[in-house]
């Protein structure tokens, strides 16, 4: 009995084994079957023993009708059958549909075709046939329509032309929603990618990316890299400033944006500075890839079963960094060079358009003229004399003419900027304060000349330096009232032929000699020059060769003799010495001397010949030798001037005095501003000398002209200086300008979080 029951159980047993087995291999039949047929993109999927009917693509000739609407040719699934696999944009034929009208429930999110509401789905219907191009209510419909579209692409692979242009189109028609110009945009970047990569050219490329490099998202500016690395293409400047302004590397600074145009003119002179050829492009051994989210809710459940691929790989440009560093560099270098334009044209319609040239950097000011190259034309022309140069007053000159001061002296700085201004219009200037070191008064008279080839700053020692033994010469020459013309032109010549002169820096030499004989130099002020600047034994020489000068034609007059004298006593020169000269050159001192060529008679005993009557012989050899130490007064005259130059103040041409209510010196301004605490640490970025005087800005939101320029000078700075150090570091950390100039000076406290 025992054996029996036993016998059963193991029957019984080995009964459901068997079912479980074979229930297990129909399940994983029937997986195998459904999921192949998906990959066909068929009729797949079975319930029971119902067959899923494939949806159908209507396209270009064929139409179906639906209620009162005749659907021809558009890119639309359909299908007639209630039992037709899942897809969120075909029409279903068994819906109902009623008359179209305003509706106020909405789509909502991934809406469908086959949840819309009979209203919903006649204005839709509506919508298709009109064209698809009608205003929307609801951007939904488009999204509908657009998962046909996505479907064909990925899904059959079919009608990718068709596909691609009627994507762009709904791109122009419905620009205003991001969302779905997100999902199209992202959508032509797959396919394109994946379909036509390796044939479609640049032109196509930008188009169907987006529609400028600026707009093109992480994604679509890799691909375009991609495309310039497998073509083997240089990339150009415009391209070359993109990748740059993304590279985290790259100073983020208001100027990029403020003087946009020339911040990108100025990038593209200096990238094609650096490659010529444009830069080609490295890439990483890893590849990036690209993953495509569809917007389609039916294909989205396709990707996350493993049914459909929306992912592919391309070549990583950005992987290797390293190559964009020049490009930083040169993005960096640009912001610098514009900044001081760009603080110019903050100050709006009321900015100085003179300033604002010339904060330009030199390379930009090639492709533009200065405002007021016109007007300087106009005076040049009017004022032209027959040597081919032009005689004003300074106070005719664009902006001098409304100061009807005409005593006044204008600042160093002012003078150099003139200056300046005449050579960005055009032409050489003499006297230059660039050159001279001395100001221009309202009304001095300069002249204008147009050079050869390009306006420019005469920077030769040996041009300075004939201009001031020019001016030398012409206190000699005009000591006895009258100006010896011929002796200034034989000077003039003598200086030019001896320091190697350009032709250009001739003609400003000879222009600088009328305007000297118009208007002699004052004896003090060369003399008292000369004596800050020149040792006992140089101003000796300067001596000599003052004399040689006016010997050079022959004669010493009287007062050419007494003018010597004088300048001798201005420079505490030995009287005696002068003696000693004209006696070696065989004169009498104190009497008209008459040169004349020959042999000078011999000395006795060492001693100096009787005074004689009448002509006597020069001393021809003492005569060359005096007028050839003229090169050795140049270059040292050259040399000092240039030091001199340097030293002067940028506002009066004289050593900046410092008010004795503040640092007695420079040394006294840095032992106070190294006592200072640096309490906020945007500060570390602004150079330290201007921290104490900034602390005292600070203080209140107002100062007169009179009240800044004296808080400027307590401190050892010029007040100009200390606005622009100030602005530029406030700009840079602060993101606006803390001082605002006017009839007064505005300090924005806020900026500083009313920290004081």
């Amino acid at each position: 009995m025992e054996s029996s029951c036993t016998s059963c159980l193991s029957c019984l047993f080995f009964l459901i084994f068997v079912v479980f087995i074979i229930n297990l291999l129909i399940s994983k039949s029937s997986k195998k079957s459904g999921r192949s047929k998906k990959n066909a993109g068929a009729s797949s999927k079975t319930s029971g023993r119902v067959r899923m009917e494939p949806v159908k693509w209507l396209g270009t000739g064929n139409s179906f009708k639906i209620k009162d609407y005749l659907v021809i040719d558009q890119l639309v699934y359909w299908s007639d059958s209630s039992n037709h696999i899942p897809e969120a944009s075909c029409i279903d034929l068994k819906l109902p549909v009623s008359n179209p009208g305003t509706i106020t429930s909405e789509l909502g999110y991934w809406p469908e075709y086959s949840r819309m509401s009979p209203a919903q789905r006649a204005n839709y219907l509506l919508w298709l046939t009109g064209g698809c191009k009608s205003p929307l209510s609801d951007i939904g419909y488009a999204f509908v329509y657009f998962y046909g579209l996505e479907r064909r692409a990925l899904v059959d692979g079919k009608d990718l032309d068709t596909i691609t242009l009627e994507t762009l189109r709904l791109l122009r028609t419905y620009a205003s929603s991001a969302s779905f110009n997100s999902y199209l945009r992202a959508f032509l970047l797959f396919i394109t990618v994946k379909n036509r990569f390796e044939s479609i050219d640049e032109t196509e490329l930008i188009y169907l990316l987006g529609d400028g490099l600026t707009g093109l998202g992480e994604e679509a500016f890799r691909v375009l890299l991609a495309w310039f690395y497998n073509n083997k293409r240089p990339v150009s400047a415009d391209y070359a400033l993109e990748i740059a302004g993304r590279d985290l590397r790259s100073p983020r600074s208001v100027v990029t944006e403020r003087a946009r145009e020339q911040f990108q003119k100025l990038f593209a002179m200096k990238y094609a500075a650096r490659f010529p050829q444009g830069m080609f492009l490295k890439a990483a051994v890893r590849e990036y890839t690209i993953e495509y989210r569809p917007a389609s809710p039916s294909l989205l459940k396709l990707t996350r079963s493993g049914d459909l691929s929306c992912s592919l790989s391309i070549t990583n440009v950005l992987g290797i960094q390293s190559q964009f560093k020049p490009l930083v560099e040169i993005w960096g270098q640009c912001i610098e060079e514009l900044r001081a334009y760009s603080r110019e044209i903050a100050k709006g319609p009321g900015s100085d358009e003179a300033a604002v040239y010339r904060a330009l950097p030199e390379a930009l000011k090639a492709e533009r003229d200065h405002p007021d190259k016109l007007i300087w034309a106009d005076l040049a022309a009017s004022n032209i004399n027959e040597e081919g140069y032009a005689c004003l007053k300074i106070s005719a000159l664009p902006g001098i003419a409304d100061k009807p001061a005409l005593d006044a002296k204008l600042t160093l700085s002012r003078s150099r900027e003139l200056a300046l201004t005449a050579n960005e219009v055009g032409f050489l200037i003499v006297p230059d304060p660039r050159v001279t070191g001395r100001v221009y008064a309202h009304g001095d008279t300069v002249a204008l000349l147009k050079p050869r080839k390009d306006a420019f700053l005469p920077e030769n020692p040996a041009y300075s330096s004939a201009l001031f033994l020019l001016e030398l010469g012409t206190v000699i020459a005009a000591a006895d009232g009258e100006i010896d013309h011929m002796e200034i032109a034989n000077i003039t010549g003598f200086l030019e032929t001896l320091l190697n002169l350009s032709l250009d820096e001739r003609r400003l030499l000879k222009a600088y000699r009328s305007l000297l004989e118009a208007k002699p130099p004052s004896l003090s002020g060369l003399s008292k020059r000369l004596k800050s600047s020149l040792t006992p034994p140089q101003l000796e020489i300067v001596g000599r060769y003052l004399v040689g000068i006016a010997a050079a034609n022959g004669v010493i007059t009287t007062e050419e003799l007494a003018a010597i004298r004088r300048i001798y006593r201005y420079l505490d020169l030995d009287p005696s010495t002068l003696d000693g000269l004209l006696l070696d050159l065989g004169g009498k001192s104190g009497s008209a001397v008459e040169i004349q060529t020959g042999k000078r008679a011999s000395r006795e005993d060492g001693k100096f010949p009787a005074v004689q009557e009448g002509p006597v012989v020069l001393n021809d050899d003492l005569l060359r030798k005096i007028l050839a130490e003229t090169a050795e007064v140049s270059n040292m005259l050259g040399e000092v001037l240039k030091a001199s130059e340097d030293e002067e103040s940028p506002q009066s041409g004289s050593p900046v005095s410092i008010n004795s209510t503040g640092p007695s010196s420079t040394a006294g301004v840095e032992a106070v501003l190294d006592t200072q605490e640096v309490t906020d640490e945007r500060l570390a970025e602004l150079d330290a000398r201007y921290h104490c005087p900034l602390k005292e800005i600070l203080s209140k939101n107002q100062y007169t002209r009179l009240e800044f320029d004296d808080l400027a000078r307590r401190y050892g700075l010029m007040p100009a200086a200390l606005v622009d150090a100030v602005n530029c570091w406030s700009d840079e950390f602060l993101g606006d300008f803390l001082i605002e100039e006017g009839d007064v000076y505005s300090v924005n406290t806020s900026l500083m979080g009313g920290e004081q």
